[in-house]
C-alpha cells in the first residue's frame, strides 16, 4: 500500500530543482500519454524529469515525509517504490 492506494511510486529526479521526487505509476502513464515529461509528485511539485540515465538527486523531504505518513514503511526503499 502506497500513499496513492495501490499504485506504485517511481522515484524521478527533477531537471530544475534536482531533488528525487515520487511519482505515482498512474501520474507517471498519464504524462506520458501527453507527451509533456512533467509529472506531479506526491508533494504536489511539478517534476520536469531529468535524463533517467543520471543518478538519483537529493530525495524530496515533502514526498518523504507523506509516504512516512501514509505506509508503515517510510523508507523510500520498500516494495513499492520503483
Amino acid at each position: 500500500m502506497t500513499a496513492q492506494g495501490d499504485d506504485w511510486l517511481l522515484s524521478m529526479t527533477c531537471a530544475v530543482g534536482g531533488l528525487d521526487h515520487l511519482v505515482t505509476a498512474e501520474v507517471m502513464a498519464a504524462g506520458q500519454v501527453a507527451r509533456t515529461g512533467v509529472y506531479q509528485a506526491l508533494c504536489g511539485a511539478s517534476v520536469v524529469v531529468t535524463s533517467l540515465m543520471n543518478p538519483p538527486g537529493a530525495r524530496c523531504r515533502d514526498c518523504r515525509a507523506i509516504l512516512a505518513a501514509s505506509t508503515s514503511s517510510p523508507s523510500w526503499q520498500g516494495s513499492d517504490v520503483v
